[in-house]
């Protein structure tokens, strides 16, 4: 009875794989246990919005392993990411590269998380 029960979920789980709903599988570390004890919360405000200079600064968030989270917003920043780091010298060193590799970065404003109350990639699917 459990392994029927275990093949139905695995067969689910692969259909959701194949129509696009599940993008990847996942595990969610905690990064203190991994060096990485440090998070911070960075809205980027760019001076322009022209597609090759946006496409630039994506390409560099994207290649960062860093930049846990990277969201387009509405609002004062025009990016919201979600950066680990060892420590506050790490991250300013980060912050730094991303500067001189991306011109059209204005500004960033940094908010340091003090500590996490929710962590997680849940999202509820109805049956």
């Amino acid at each position: 009875r459990r392994e029927i029960g275990r093949y139905r979920i695995q067969r689910r789980v692969r259909r959701l794989e194949r129509s696009g709903v599940i993008e990847r599988q996942v595990a969610i570390v905690d990064p203190a246990r991994v060096g990485r004890p440090a998070l911070f919360v960075v809205g980027v405000e760019v001076e322009r919005e022209r597609p090759e200079l946006v496409k630039t600064l994506r390409a560099w968030v994207a290649a960062e392993p860093a930049v846990q989270q990277a969201y387009y917003v509405t609002g004062t920043a025009d990016y919201v990411l979600v950066v680990v780091a060892r420590d506050i010298a790490e991250f300013d060193a980060l912050m730094s590269d991303m500067m001189i590799a991306n011109p059209n970065v204005r500004r960033f404003i940094t908010q340091v998380v003090m500590s996490t109350v929710k962590r997680g990639l849940f999202v509820p699917v109805e049956s």
